[in-house]
Parts: structure tokens; sequence; C-alpha cells
């Protein structure tokens, strides 16, 4: 059973356990479809190539920098 408190407004609320403070309720979200998966997969694997290939080509640029 729902545990009834009242608010400081004075306003009546129900048992929020479960709920964020977002936009709405995270007690049940929406599961995650195997083309979901492959979509976050690959996001993941982008943003670890464009964080190797950044860091080598700083890497790359110090190098010539220090040749000169």
């Amino acid at each position: 059973m729902a545990t009834i408190a009242t608010g400081t407004a004075g306003v009546t609320v129900g048992d929020n356990t479960g709920v964020g403070t977002g936009p709405g309720p995270l007690r049940h979200p929406r599961p995650l479809t195997a083309a979901d998966l492959h979509l976050q997969l690959e996001k993941e694997q982008e943003a670890v190539v464009r964080t190797a290939g950044s860091q080598k080509w700083l890497k790359a640029n110090k190098y010539n920098r220090s040749i000169d």
C-alpha cells in the first residue's frame, strides 16, 4: 500500500519511490531492441575511434613541431 504524505504546500502526494526528478518516472523504462543496442554500440565505437584519432594527431603534431 502506498504511503500518503502531505507536501510542504499542504498538497497530498503519493509515494514517489523509483521516480526520478526528470520528465517522467523511471519505474518502467522502455526495453532496448537489438537495433537500439547496435546503434548504441556503434556510437560508442565511433567515439573511441575519434578520441584515438585525435590523440594520434596531437602526438604527431607535437613530434613534428619538436623536429622543426
